[in-house]
């Protein structure tokens, strides 16, 4: 009995030291980065930042893999299924963790389903429009938006996403019935962008990332951004805020998360190559380029910042009829 007894506190011994080591060589190869939406979009490259930076202090190369279809969830799919050895790592956002999940009853997935690592920014998002259109601003838009039904298009960067969400608040705070605009989906900002620049869509709601070049090579006008205050490299792009549309301050979001059963060793080490990659000069001038507000959370601030978002998210699709099955 007493032999029993002192094998089994060895094995006990043996468990703890093997669950304790396990991880001590991550990672010993390169790692998947997995991006749920197609190259070019702001997700992607946000992304290829990180991937740029993040290898000198996690000492292996991050490889950026681009799994695009239905509005992120192909690519969510590939991470939920895959071993939760930190192999395999996600470029989350705000569409398919949030407000997929609010909206749809129904949505297969959410950031329930994922280990929250570290949120890394903030992204603004823009309403932008080319130049050739008849209106110049958001007052025109809207003049035109409620004397023209079923007239202009808009370029959806997947539906139920931040474009989706952000351009449905906005109609019903300025008081036009959403049927009034062509909603026109795509798998992603990138090809959102080249809808609106090839004059296949009218306007565009999107992340400000990849938008933020045209607007100030002035291809595309910007007619409301969702900052607080104006952004200082966009002067002449009013605030949301100002023109009295406060409710379409949607703000997008970017972070890393992975498969739910990922070991807290390697959260922790990705959260550590993460904290030192923020405060590196070269991410910290993308971030700048990309117009992104460096924002970093935590896995427990990361899982309830994502919770209160899906709440809120939940209550305005609830109060506009916006919730389906």
């Amino acid at each position: 009995m007493k032999k029993n007894r002192i094998f089994t506190l060895f094995l006990m011994a043996l468990m703890v030291f093997t669950l304790s080591t396990a991880w001590a060589g991550y990672p010993e190869k390169p790692i998947q980065l997995i991006v749920p939406y197609g190259a070019g979009g702001s997700t992607d490259l946000a992304a290829r930042v990180m991937a740029s930076v993040i290898p000198t202090y996690l000492g292996q190369p991050v490889v950026v893999i681009n799994k695009k279809g239905g509005g992120g969830q192909i690519g969510l799919n590939y991470v939920s299924t895959a071993k939760p050895d930190g192999y395999t790592m996600m470029e989350a956002t705000i569409g398919p963790l949030t407000i997929a999940p609010a909206m749809h009853k129904k949505s297969p997935f959410s950031y329930k389903n994922f280990k929250a690592v570290a949120r890394t920014e903030v992204v603004p998002a823009v309403l932008a429009t080319r130049p050739d259109k008849r209106w110049k601003d958001l007052k025109g838009l809207i003049k035109f938006l409620k004397n023209n039904p079923r007239k202009l298009k808009i370029a959806i960067a997947g539906p139920a996403g931040l474009s989706d969400l952000g351009m449905k608040s906005f109609m019903v705070e300025a008081g036009i019935p959403i049927e009034n605009a062509i909603g026109v989906p795509f798998s992603g900002t990138a090809d959102a962008l080249a809808a609106i620049l090839g004059k296949h869509a009218d306007i565009l709601y999107a992340n400000l990332s990849p938008v933020f070049d045209h607007i100030k090579a002035g291809s595309l006008i910007g007619l409301g951004i969702t900052t607080v205050k104006r952004v200082k490299s966009l002067p002449d792009v009013p605030t949301f805020t100002e023109l009295g549309y406060p409710k379409a301050n949607v703000m997008g979001w970017k972070g890393i998360v992975a498969h739910k059963n990922l070991p807290d060793d390697i959260v922790k080490i990705w959260g550590d190559a993460i904290q030192k990659t923020m405060k590196n000069k070269a991410w910290k001038k993308f971030q700048k380029k990309l117009g992104s507000i460096p924002a970093y959370l935590g896995p427990t601030d990361f899982t309830a910042f994502m919770e209160s978002q899906f709440k809120s998210f939940r209550q305005i699709a609830i109060d506009n009829n916006l919730l389906t099955d």
